[in-house]
């Protein structure tokens, strides 16, 4: 009875430290991995020091407990922050500087080129009056020498630092705003205000909008005008085209333009929508591209035709996020989903824009730019198509492809070949 006993014991022992030994292997292997991860923080984390702790001389990090890791880490990270801040506030320091130096020497640039012009308007007057007066004794070299003379004298003495006139720099060359501004004339002026609160960018639209604000001037006067802007590099110019607009001119303020609105109002000019197309799509002529085709969808009957990327961008559940390029109803039920495409997005970028479209709906149009642009595009999708079947993929989707023409000319949803059904 008494062994029986003992083997029972014996036996709960050898249990109790089966136990032990497996609960002090799983700490043991718990630690070791909070070791390895605590190492790797430090490494991919801390700086130089935490090189030399480790490599100069005896390794100080094996030595140290895992909360001293933790607190080295945190101290070294708090101290190259403190670091990066003084670098930015030494950067901002010698950045404000070059500023100043750069709004000096405008200034002076300025002032000089003021000057030359005045002495240059001195010599000729002198020229005409030597012509007139040949009887006079003296010689026009003697009087331009003296005239340089000066010239020196006072473009020495100029201090740019002693006036208070604002520069802008646009392209290398300085312009004095003050100056600039006091040789607008009224309808200049108010151009300017226009473009700044109204932000268009088509030299159309602005023209309409101009005619029709300022009734009292002509559209040739107001040509004028835009033409005198923009040579006084007020106004920027931009030249493009589409596939079915041979020609596109679009106009904005220049920073010199903007500047001047500020000085006039106090205000800051609107975004213009040259900035708005480049902010929300690829290319300047890939948002003018889904503008006109707005255009077109509404004349064919399309309501509530937008093409905000902020109004359209829709949250899927896998929380990615689908931005059609236009949403349009075709009726008061039914949603509709446009891409404009010049196909310049790899097979990845376009299989998933595929695929968080079909998320949404189950008929998506696709506008190409050009028979060429329509030809990737459709290759493209037959490759998406494949993979899904490899994949054993489940999809129902219905895709119109055509290109920018076809959609103009109401050719669009007739052509055969532009129905691509996707059933997988």
């Amino acid at each position: 009875m008494l062994n029986n006993q003992d083997d029972v014991l014996e036996s709960q022992l050898r249990a109790q430290l089966k136990e032990t030994d497996e609960a002090l292997n799983k700490t043991k292997s718990i630690a070791s991995k909070r070791k390895k991860i605590i190492d790797t923080i430090a490494e991919k984390c801390c700086d130089s020091a935490y090189i030399t702790k480790q490599l100069g001389g005896p390794n100080t990090m094996v030595g140290m407990r895992d909360e001293e890791k933790r607190d080295f880490i945190i101290s070294n990270i708090l101290n190259q922050k403190k670091k990066y801040i003084s670098m930015i506030s030494e950067l901002q320091e010698k950045y404000l500087n070059s500023e100043k130096e750069k709004q000096d020497i405008a200034q002076k640039y300025l002032n000089m080129k003021s000057e030359k012009e005045r002495l240059q308007k001195t010599i000729n007057n002198l020229k005409q009056e030597i012509t007139l007066n040949n009887n006079q004794n003296f010689k026009l070299k003697e009087k331009e020498e003296v005239i340089n003379i000066n010239a020196e004298e006072k473009t020495s003495s100029i201090n740019p630092s002693s006036t208070t006139t604002k520069t802008i720099i646009m392209n290398g060359e300085p312009y004095d705003v003050k100056d600039v501004q006091a040789h607008l004339n009224i309808m200049e002026t108010n151009i300017i205000k226009y473009f700044a609160e109204e932000g268009l960018s088509e030299q159309k639209e602005i023209l309409e909008g101009l005619k029709a604000k300022f009734t009292q001037y002509g559209i040739n006067a107001i040509k004028d005008s835009l033409e005198s802007l923009t040579n006084k590099h007020l106004i920027n110019r931009i030249d493009e085209s589409l596939p079915i607009q041979s020609k596109l001119v679009l106009l904005e303020l220049s920073d010199l333009g903007k500047e001047i609105y500020y000085i006039e109002t106090g205000k800051k000019a609107k975004l213009s929508e040259i900035e708005y197309m480049k902010h929300n799509h690829a290319s300047l002529k890939h948002g003018y591209a889904i503008k006109r085709i707005s255009e077109i969808l509404r004349v064919q009957g399309y309501k509530n035709v937008c093409y905000d990327s902020r109004e359209n961008t829709i949250a899927l559940n896998d929380n990615r996020r689908y931005v059609p390029d236009i949403i349009a109803n075709l009726d008061d039920k039914t949603k509709t989903y446009w891409e404009v495409e010049y196909a310049h997005h790899t097979d990845v970028a376009f299989t998933e824009k595929i695929d968080k479209a079909a998320k949404v709906t189950n008929t998506l149009y696709i506008i190409g730019s050009d028979k060429k642009a329509k030809e990737k595009l459709k290759r493209q999708i037959d490759e998406y198509q494949k993979n899904l079947f490899i994949n054993d993929g489940k999809m129902k989707l219905d895709i119109y492809l055509g290109t920018m023409t076809e959609l103009q000319k109401k050719t669009f949803l007739n052509l055969p070949d532009n129905h691509i059904k996707i059933r997988a």
